[in-house]
This record gives structure tokens, sequence and C-alpha cells, in this order.
């Protein structure tokens, strides 16, 4: 993650690990009047003239040790605004293995996704 942000989002002003996101400083005073435990925490708003739609895309691996695959990894959307996976995989629930060679159990039929926060 630091290698990302050194290398491809500092050049922009986005590599803060530290920063929160918010659609507008209208918002940003809104959040923080609501958690006065970030008032002094920096927040990313997008520049003026740009679309008002960003979004972007990531994944939801499994868990620390536990193997990921290709019926269990989830879509996850992160903007401004909301952020959250939208869909559950597949329609259904998934299943994570664990790593070989640890002693974790399965874990099965997860819900994950359906859903995104403001």
């Amino acid at each position: 993650v630091s290698t990302i942000a050194k290398a491809v989002l500092e050049p922009f002003g986005l590599g803060s690990l530290d920063a929160y996101m918010a659609a507008d400083e209208r918002a940003v005073e809104a959040i923080r009047g609501d958690n006065p435990q970030l008032r002094s925490r920096a927040f990313l708003t997008p520049r003026p003239g740009r679309p008002r739609a960003f979004v972007m895309g990531g994944t939801v691996e499994a868990p620390d040790g536990y193997s990921a695959a290709s019926r269990n990894v989830v879509s996850l959307q992160m903007s401004p605004d909301f952020s959250g996976s939208p869909f559950y995989p597949n329609g259904t629930v998934v299943s994570y293995s664990p790593t070989p060679g640890t002693s974790r159990p399965p874990l099965n039929d997860i819900l994950l996704g359906g859903g995104l926060v403001e």
C-alpha cells in the first residue's frame, strides 16, 4: 500500500495513508461536527470542476490466514460519498479455506457485501 501511495498517488497530492475522503468542504465540516475526534485530521476532496461521480475500485480478499480464490473475492467500491460492496458475490455467501500450515477452522457461508455506507 505504501509503495502505491508513494509512487502513484503522491505526485497528485493523494499519498497520505491517514487522510479521509469527503464530497466537499461542506461535507468535511458536517463530518467533523458529528465526529469531534476527527477535527484535526486531514480530508481529501475532489477538485472543483471535475465530474461529480468518482468511484475507486478495490478488492476484498480473504481474511489473514485464509486463502483467496476466484469464488470468494469481492468487489469493493470507494468514493467520497459511499464505500462498500454493493453486491453479494455471485448472489450468494462465500467460504474461506485456511492457508495450508495453519490450524484455523474453515470459514463457511459468510455473508459478505450487499451494501454501502456513507
